[in-house]
């Protein structure tokens, strides 16, 4: 998916989680849920550990907004290439 406020705010969970992957951003995810009544947009972050896929929750759309996710993305995308574990 294109990574685009106006998509962002289109996306529904039509009553069932889904992970969408960011286009060109490796490892950024935007779940989609519904709770609540309404649909939940988060960001979450992928990356590998000694072969085991481990996650970091950025928070919810819009609260960070898509500027932010990019920082954060580039920053945990440093941490985890000078092996750190975010």
């Amino acid at each position: 998916m294109r990574l685009t406020q106006k998509a962002l705010e289109g996306l529904t969970s039509d009553g069932r989680r889904r992970d969408l992957s960011v286009s060109g951003m490796p490892g950024l995810i935007v779940r989609v849920a519904s709770a609540h009544g309404r649909d939940v947009r988060t960001w979450r972050y992928r990356y590998f550990r000694d072969g085991k896929a481990h996650y970091v929750t950025l928070g919810d759309f819009p609260h960070v907004s898509v500027a932010a996710a990019r920082v954060l993305h580039a920053q945990l995308i440093e941490i985890v290439r000078n092996g750190g574990d975010p």
